[in-house]
């Protein structure tokens, strides 16, 4: 079954509290709460390896191509910046997404920093804002920061403070 929109996060964020019998049954709360955890794993994974199939990423590259161009012409150079799903790093279901896009960024001379590098040092759960909210908290972030500064301070895209312009 596909979980579309706040679905998708209600059941992130503890599934169906409606129901009665879980409301009732500490048991068959716990039995719920373990198959809507496996279906959201499993929904999670197909959603982000078909968003990245080739067919389905031209749409997305293109409108890359794009900002890329308006940024250049405006003076400056567009970077990347990929956060990982903070999910599995020993056994990381979603390299090949991140190998296309990577590709691409090379092929566009768009700069690119992929953080799962950097992440991967880590347990993901480590990483997480709560249990139930698997996005980056305080220290991926400022993981996130320090790499991201190394990243343009390597490729010349630090820009001079305007005390030493002109």
């Amino acid at each position: 079954m596909d979980i579309k929109g706040s679905d998708y996060i209600d059941i992130n964020n503890g599934g169906n509290t409606h129901s009665r019998v879980r409301a009732a049954s500490a048991l068959a709360n716990l039995v719920a709460r373990a198959l809507d955890t496996l279906r959201l794993d499993m929904v999670t994974r197909r959603a982000y390896l078909k968003a990245f199939k080739p067919e389905n990423a031209g749409i997305k590259f293109e409108l890359y191509r794009m900002l890329a161009k308006n940024v250049e012409e405006q003076g400056g150079r567009l970077v990347v910046v990929l956060f990982p799903l903070l999910y599995e790093f020993d056994a990381y279901p979603f390299t090949k997404p991140h190998e296309t896009i990577r590709a691409f960024c090379e092929e566009n001379n768009i700069a690119f920093l992929d953080l799962l590098p950097v992440f991967s040092k880590y347990k993901a759960e480590d990483l997480w804002a709560h249990p139930t909210d698997h996005h980056p908290n305080e220290i991926a972030h400022k993981l996130a920061a320090k790499a991201l500064l190394r990243f343009l301070d390597e490729k010349g895209l630090v820009p001079e403070p305007r005390s030493r312009r002109s």
